[in-house]
């Protein structure tokens, strides 16, 4: 919990997203060992797990120009008033 009282959640349940998520909407993708996987993985997702080897696996971000519209826009909305005894830093981060 944060010092406000509310409970800080950085991971959902697998359980929760099952119960939300038609299974139809579910993809799975493979590939060989080697292979290149390019993919947006905005949304939940989730890897399996290496059962066999150790896996390796390097993760880069591409950002163009054009995204950097997402660091002014807000894709979110937050009810007003703000709660009482918000941290300075939280309260300036959602005004």
């Amino acid at each position: 919990m944060d010092e406000c009282g509310t409970r800080l959640r950085t991971k959902v349940h697998a359980q929760k997203v099952d119960e939300a998520v038609d299974p139809e909407d579910v993809k799975t993708f493979t590939a060989p060992a080697g292979a290149l996987v390019l993919c947006n993985t905005s949304g939940f997702h989730r890897g399996g797990y290496a059962t066999g080897t150790p896996r390796l696996m390097a993760v880069y971000n591409y950002v163009s120009a054009a995204s950097l519209a997402a660091l002014s826009r807000r894709n979110f909305t937050i009810g007003e008033p703000l709660p009482d005894g918000l941290p300075p830093a939280v309260r300036a981060a959602l005004t």
